[in-house]
């Protein structure tokens, strides 16, 4: 009985001895391995992944200098629309007044075209054909067909100096007055129906302002801005239009820039500021089908509530509102009752 005993112990004790064995073995294998993994990373980050990760930013620090060296890259702030361009970022949240906002930027694109010869605006023209598919608008072909008839005319002022290049003629002799004058009569079409439909556009928010009792602070704030707005817009329409006057020159491309400086303007310290603010407070108040339908813009201008008050007002001189319906008739802006 006792050598059993005995020989079970000893047996028991020799499974132990050869289990703490293997798993002294398959540990010390584990801490190899681990040793040999850790050693492995290092050499492959010093010598592959750490000199793989240096080329990857000397290649894009080389495309940096190559973009920059690329005219194409930075096209649009250089000799398009620059500040004035419609980005997502000024996007207020609600796709009424962004459709809106957005046409207005592709219109003034064309104006500005128009105006200073050198300015690309492919990218806007791109876009405001795809905003004429999807929803078809004969303003939208008025503007293209001006924007065309001002690029022939101004490819008939194009003249070849002694080294074949071609410069476009700012001052010119009569017989090319009569496409200075097309190019003038186009700008002024353009800047018409800039004029207009941003009036409009103004108009419609005030509609909302009114239909949806937004809070009386913000109400009065806002259309006190868009007062503004409009008074600025309307002396530099003056300016335009004194420019276009000279039968003997073609309007100069600064106008074009002022007309950025505005708009550029406009979105920063308007559209994202206080429009944004006014797309938060309809939510709510408003029903979504009113804040995401397209809004079909009055081929009539609509003055804004607010100018209408601006001008109304006894402290302000009777001159402003003369010069307001001066410019109505020359643009041949047709009010709506």
């Amino acid at each position: 009985m006792y050598d059993l005993m005995g020989g079970a112990i000893a047996y028991r004790d020799s499974l132990i001895s050869d289990q703490d064995s293997v798993t002294n073995q398959h540990r010390n294998e584990i801490i190899i391995i681990f040793v040999l993994s850790i050693v492995s990373l290092l050499i492959g980050y010093i010598f592959f992944l750490f000199r793989t990760r240096r080329i990857i930013f000397d290649v894009e620090k080389r495309t940096l200098k190559m973009g920059l060296l690329d005219p194409n890259t930075d096209v649009n702030e250089r000799i398009g629309m620059g500040s004035a361009s419609y980005k997502t970022e000024y996007s207020c949240d609600c796709m009424r007044m962004d459709i809106l906002n957005h046409t207005v930027l592709l219109y003034v694109a064309h104006l500005c075209a128009s105006i200073d010869w050198t300015m690309n605006i492919e990218k806007e023209t791109q876009d405001i054909i795809k905003m004429k598919e999807q929803n078809y608008s004969e303003e939208i072909d008025t503007i293209l067909q001006l924007a065309n008839i001002v690029k022939y005319e101004r490819q008939q002022l194009q003249i070849t100096n002694d080294d074949n290049k071609l410069l476009i003629a700012t001052q010119t002799i009569s017989e090319d007055e009569e496409h200075l004058k097309n190019i003038r009569r186009c700008v002024l079409n353009l800047l018409s129906i800039v004029f207009r439909f941003f009036c409009n556009c103004l108009s419609d928010q005030e509609k909302m302002i009114n239909n949806y009792s937004i809070d009386i602070k913000h109400s009065h704030f806002h259309e006190a801005f868009h007062a503004v707005l409009v008074v600025k817009l309307q002396k530099l329409c003056f300016k335009i239009i004194k420019s276009a006057r000279d039968s003997k020159k073609a309007i100069p491309p600064m106008f074009a820039q002022k007309l950025k400086n505005f708009f550029a303007s406009w979105l920063n310290e308007h559209v994202i500021v206080v429009d944004k603010d006014l797309s938060t407070l309809l939510l709510g108040k408003a029903p979504d089908s009113e804040l995401d339908r397209f809004v079909s813009i009055s081929q009539r201008l609509i003055t804004p509530k607010s100018y209408i008050e601006y001008i109304s007002n006894e402290y302000v001189p009777s001159k402003i509102k003369q010069k307001f319906e001066k410019l109505k008739k020359i643009l041949r802006l047709d009010e709506n009752n």
